[in-house]
């Protein structure tokens, strides 16, 4: 199961990061100076060009890797933004304190000086904002990396982000192990647990550029991509015995260009992995999770 997560033209990513400084005055935390703010400045560049149909002389007259980081985290925290602009949280001020920090680029972090924790944060406030944007109720100062409620079930993901594809497995088992202890700390019975995990720095270090002629041609490169991803993987789900674990959530975040709208875009990826049994309650919960998530207005590309 998998779905393409909504992209948004230039125009609109800008506007939502003008917003976003204003909700960052209102919460006294420094927009200026932020990775946030180049951003702004790289995009804005981009469209302009982009309104003149110079696209090819930009490409050549900038760091295309910065522009292309600049576009995907983004659009990114524009949702983010959209969803969690009215919550009024300590957790999420605290998080977001220190999304705003980090290196410019990905390929800069230093996990030996937890440098890659803010966009660690940012995956887990991009999963909330996903989940809410779909009618799910979050909560937060919770055990979780990302707690919500569905259909009258609690709802807890444990949110990791691999750096190499050698600390896939290390990453899952630690994620099984931290979520098995929120699920008994919450003690709230039927609540069930989800695995999520971002395959973006594995797969897209900033060369990684995913081209199609059209949105369906892009939909099938990227299920693609991710089925060689999962199938070398795949044999995770069967290291999970807490039966209150019930699926597993693969997220990919790109740069990827849609051949006949000639735009470049952000796109997110997101596959579901079933390990509960086939028809049973948690197997059609898991499915009804799927369905809200691809019937938001978030799954749609243009």
């Amino acid at each position: 199961m998998g779905r393409i997560v909504g992209t948004q033209s230039y125009e609109k990513i800008i506007q939502e990061l003008y917003n976003v400084e204003d909700w960052f005055k209102q919460l006294n935390i420094s927009f200026d100076g932020s990775r946030f703010e180049k951003y702004r400045k790289n995009i804005e560049m981009l469209s302009q060009y982009n309104k003149e149909g110079r696209i090819e002389e930009f490409i050549k007259l900038t760091d295309f890797k910065e522009v292309m980081f600049s576009l995907t985290e983004s659009s990114e925290f524009s949702t983010i933004y959209q969803q969690l602009k009215d919550v009024d949280s300590k957790s999420l001020k605290e998080r977001l304190k220190i999304v705003v920090q980090g290196p410019l680029m990905i390929d800069q972090e230093d996990p030996t000086k937890s440098s890659g924790q803010p966009r660690d944060f940012l995956f887990e406030l991009n999963m909330i904002a996903h989940l809410k944007a779909s009618g799910f109720q979050p909560f937060f100062d919770s055990y979780s990396d990302a707690h919500c409620m569905f259909e009258s079930k609690h709802i807890l993901l444990e949110c990791k982000r691999p750096q190499t594809p050698n600390s896939v497995n290390e990453n899952f088992m630690i994620a099984k192990k931290q979520l098995t202890t929120s699920l008994d700390r919450l003690n709230i019975p039927n609540s069930k647990g989800i695995i999520a995990i971002s395959i973006s720095k594995i797969l897209n270090k900033g060369k990684m550029f995913i081209k199609g002629k059209n949105e369906s041609h892009l939909n099938f490169k990227l299920n693609h991509e991710m089925q060689i991803f999962w199938d070398h993987f795949k044999h995770l789900e069967r290291e999970v015995l807490d039966t209150r674990i019930i699926g597993i959530f693969v997220l990919l975040n790109t740069p990827a260009l849609i051949d006949d709208i000639k735009q470049i875009i952000g796109v997110q990826e997101i596959r579901v992995a079933s390990i509960c049994l086939q028809k049973s309650a948690d197997f059609h919960l898991l499915n009804s999770m799927v369905s809200a998530l691809d019937q938001s207005g978030s799954g749609k590309t243009y």
